[in-house]
């Protein structure tokens, strides 16, 4: 917890400082034009840089090179956009996602976003056409493989700011400083800041910042923090349905990559692995069933995933990982390991179609998903047969 704290005070203290990189202006404005007022509000920001600096081990070479990793994009023509920001190699986190695939570009993503009312960020993914919308703006996250952006501007703002964090420090850019005794009189100052998104206090300087975008909150004592922005609700998340779609098309990405014919989706192999998967659910553990499939070998996969909201993680991401065990594979010597039978199964020439399920635990913290296939694959010496190699 306090390596992260002193992270979040870190990045905060970067983009407070560093305008050269982020804003052509970083002054702290106050309404006594006073010399040693100013003196004691340069300071105050001195020392705060540095403490947070030093208790991490950075100096101002290493804040430099931190800013210098982001650069953004604006799109011509944006006046009348609420999405015209781009940051390569960058995604932000969220709340809430809504995963669409086959998007073609990265102008595709943005206008996804630009014409749902819920959304307040995107990301896209160019290898897999993937968009993510998203309904808030967290962390910023590094991934070459993305490029990303936040559409929340000035349209998004609360009348009245509501939002009152304790012991929370939110990350972003900083704008204005003012001398106030209290949170609530921090969250007036923003309320009549027209640039104003959030706002963060210090309960020992008593001194509060006004911040046009902000980037994640975490737990730092003695702050008090708020977001100014319009809450968003939460997308709906993956239905069952899209969810066993993605897993199939993402089974016959692979299977295409090995020469071999495509599965298709069995609606009674679909109710079977449904009833296991919630049958791991309930009891909260990791074994196979042992099932047939009318009477004959059926092949089974398993996997579990744990986190927060489990059921917004699309379809493709359990077939990725049994396919993964490819490394592993011995192609000199074929046939069956604990390693990467699941793999194989996922390849196997011989199945041709595929029941999916998925379900969640009983404290909703691990999602358990079953593949089933038939006729069933990894059969003995079948291997050099239905395990084809990349071709």
């Amino acid at each position: 917890m306090r390596s992260l704290c002193a992270l979040l005070v870190f990045a905060l203290m970067v983009v407070a400082s560093n305008g050269a990189h982020h804003h052509p202006r970083r002054d702290i404005a106050d309404n006594d034009d006073d010399d040693d007022a100013a003196d004691t509000r340069d300071l105050l920001r001195s020392l705060l840089r540095q403490a947070s600096l030093r208790k991490i081990g950075f100096d101002s070479d290493d804040e430099d090179n931190y800013s210098n990793r982001f650069y953004s994009n604006k799109r011509a023509n944006n006046a009348a956009k609420k999405c015209t920001s781009a940051v390569p190699g960058t995604y932000y986190t969220s709340s809430s996602t809504k995963s669409i695939d086959n998007v073609v570009s990265q102008d595709d993503c943005m206008n996804r976003c630009e014409v749902d009312d819920n959304c307040y960020g995107w990301a896209y993914q160019a290898s897999s056409k993937t968009c993510s919308v998203q309904n808030s703006i967290g962390w910023k996250t590094l991934d070459a493989s993305y490029v990303g952006g936040s559409c929340i501007g000035l349209a998004a703002k609360e009348k009245v700011c509501k939002e009152k964090l304790k012991n929370t420090l939110y990350n972003g850019d900083w704008s204005t400083g003012f001398w106030v005794n209290t949170a609530e009189d921090c969250m007036k100052k923003c309320d009549i800041t027209p640039s104003c998104l959030g706002y963060v206090f210090s309960e020992a300087q008593k001194y509060c910042w006004t911040q046009t975008a902000q980037y994640g909150s975490g737990y730092v004592a003695d702050w008090t923090s708020g977001s100014c922005v319009k809450p968003k609700p939460d997308y709906p998340p993956i239905s069952i349905e899209n969810y066993r779609q993605q897993a199939l098309e993402q089974h016959n990405v692979y299977r295409r990559m090995h020469c071999v014919g495509p599965v298709k989706l069995n609606a009674s192999l679909n109710l079977i692995a449904q009833a296991t998967a919630e049958d791991l659910a309930a009891r909260n553990i990791f074994q196979h069933s042992g099932k047939k499939f009318n009477g004959q070998w059926m092949g089974e996969n398993l996997f579990a995933s744990s986190g927060d909201k489990p059921l917004y993680q699309k379809g493709s991401v359990p077939v990725a990982a049994w396919y993964g065990e490819i490394q592993y594979y011995n192609w000199a010597n074929p046939g069956f390991t604990m390693s990467t039978g699941h793999f194989t199964q996922v390849i196997w020439k011989g199945s041709t179609e595929l029941g999916i399920g998925r379900a969640l635990s009983q404290d909703g913290s691990k999602m358990y998903v079953v593949g089933n296939y038939f006729p069933g694959g990894n059969v003995g010496g079948a291997f050099s047969d239905n395990v084809k190699p990349l071709c």
